[in-house]
């Protein structure tokens, strides 16, 4: 199937982007009908809607991790988008039918987590334009694509983050499960927040770093996802770093990290002030993993002094 002019325009847009995704044309169609949609949707007594769409291509929702029911639409396109309400109701395209769908959820889909793990379950692409901030994001070929008005952007899942993670071979498996984790919440929770935090995940830091400010060791944990928003709550009021233990108990918020002098002249880092702290602190403790996501949204991890892993920017040491 041959994409046309306004499919072919946007994909070459994505393109120029540095966006690329591997998708069947009939699926990609149908989503860039949806994008396009929820980049410019209709004014009504002055406000924009809100939209999110779904596209099958030849699966079905039936893995869903979330309930949901499935209606068929007996009216036309239009009329279906209008019930789509952004957070609990889906509009469903399917490239085997040109019958339109609703996808009804038991409960609101607003975080980027939970989008992402709908498109995981069932490999379907999906539309939204959120209700905070009205960013337009696709859901495909494990990555999120997001239009912030001006250009495309794309950072991979957090699976897909952690796949690509060097020299994770000497962390033990607890720790490895606990890094994962943090990359969830912090690429599909923190991010999309625009809430910068930094992560530190090992054994107990020395002493010698600044606890002035710091929460000490609180009941929660990054391996449940229910702690995943006060955590957010928390960090986007809250500087400094936080410290994870290996098996993912949150052991202290607010630490300032110091850093040897060693470590300032071995390591000239980029970025600001809190990748270089980062990148140096990991150099002076290489056992830990630090994560940094910054307040305009890539997410950056250290190991050893170097990056090991980027959502977007930095090429990891091969």
């Amino acid at each position: 199937m041959q994409l046309d002019g306004p499919a072919r325009r946007l994909k070459e847009e994505m393109r120029e982007s540095g966006v690329h995704l591997d998708v069947r044309p009939e699926a990609f169609v149908l989503a860039i009908a949806e994008l396009d949609h929820a980049r410019r949707p209709p004014l009504f007594e002055g406000r924009r809607s809100f939209h999110c769409a779904i596209v099958l291509d030849g699966a079905t929702l039936d893995d869903s991790p979330f309930d949901v029911e499935v209606i068929d639409i007996p009216h036309d396109l239009d009329t279906a988008r209008e019930m789509a309400d952004g957070r609990s109701s889906f509009v469903l395209r399917r490239t085997d039918t040109p019958t339109v769908g609703l996808a009804c959820f038991e409960q609101p889909l607003q975080f980027e987590s939970d989008l992402v793990r709908l498109h995981q379950a069932t490999g379907a692409l999906l539309v939204q334009r959120t209700a905070r901030f009205e960013v337009v994001r696709l859901f495909a070929d494990d990555q999120v694509v997001t239009w912030d008005g001006r250009s495309w952007r794309a950072h991979p899942t957090a699976s897909e983050l952690s796949a690509r993670l060097v020299g994770a071979e000497g962390l033990s498996a607890d720790a490895r499960l606990t890094v994962d984790r943090v990359l969830e919440l912090a690429l599909h929770w923190l991010s999309p927040s625009r809430a910068g935090a930094t992560f530190v995940i090992g054994p107990e830091l020395d002493g010698h770093h600044d606890r002035s400010a710091t929460v000490g060791s609180l009941p929660l944990s990054v391996r449940e996802r229910r702690h995943f928003a006060p955590l957010r709550a928390l960090l986007s009021q809250r500087d400094l770093a936080t410290t994870v233990d290996p098996c993912g108990q949150i052991t202290a918020v607010g630490v300032g990290l110091h850093t040897s002098d060693e470590a300032n002249r071995e390591v000239v880092g980029s970025g600001g002030m809190r990748h270089r702290s980062a990148q140096r602190t990991s150099y002076d403790h290489p056992d830990h993993v630090i994560v940094v996501v910054s307040e305009d949204g890539p997410v950056t991890v250290y190991r050893a002094g170097q990056v090991v892993a980027a959502s977007e920017g930095t090429d990891p040491p091969v």
